[in-house]
């Protein structure tokens, strides 16, 4: 029986992946337009989590869009925060003076946001239901992640409607610093307000560990 349920969560899996794999590509065309309808809001209010800039308005798409953005984060995050966008030329080259004042510097980092995180909200919404989770597999070797190192993590839980989800992740080096990444199944460390976890969904071939 155990097989059988993890059978139809590979299969539940694989059936997403086609779908949001669209969504994605929808997104990153359609980025310039999406990116037009905009809300401000307390961050707060919206995602969940605590604010960046507490009673600062940030920016969000308007609800209809809303799960093309990432459903953890504004439409602005990368602009703000430090994690993303160092060295580019419009960091490099305007102040938050500029971005406050010039239209399509905030146009332009919605769009990296966008493109950099396509319909990531959908792909919270199909995710997997976290709620009082009993953990059958964990073989958790993230210690190794970015090392430089060939390493692999797997894990298998079943939460209290006796689904299934599972998340493996691995980083294989396939000559000096070259290496693939690959990350499937569902991102159960990810920090989510609802328990969803969210799709994951990666094949990098060529990555290259800097360090």
């Amino acid at each position: 029986m155990n097989s059988i349920k993890m059978i139809w969560a590979v299969l539940l899996w694989a059936i997403k992946v086609p779908v949001l794999f669209l969504l994605d590509i929808f997104t990153w065309v359609f980025s310039p337009i999406i990116c037009l309808f905009v809300r401000h809001a307390e961050e707060s209010s919206i995602t969940g989590f605590p604010s960046m800039f507490p009673g600062k308005p940030r920016e969000f798409l308007i609800k209809p869009l809303y799960k093309f953005q990432s459903f953890d984060a504004p439409l602005d995050e990368w602009w703000y925060s430090n994690d993303y966008g160092q060295g580019s030329w419009i960091k490099l080259n305007y102040t938050q003076a500029d971005y406050d004042s010039t239209w399509w510097i905030r146009y332009v980092c919605r769009i990296m946001w966008l493109c950099r995180n396509p319909a990531y909200g959908f792909g919270h919404a199909l995710g997997y239901d976290l709620t009082d989770p009993v953990y059958l597999v964990t073989r958790d070797n993230s210690a190794l992640w970015n090392s430089g190192k060939t390493h692999s993590s797997y894990w298998k839980v079943v939460n209290r409607h006796g689904q299934i989800g599972w998340w493996f992740k691995a980083q294989y080096v396939f000559y000096k610093k070259r290496y693939l990444e690959v990350n499937f199944g569902y991102k159960l460390d990810a920090d989510s307000p609802d328990n969803l976890k969210v799709v994951a969904i990666q094949f990098t071939p060529f990555k290259q560990n800097i360090k």
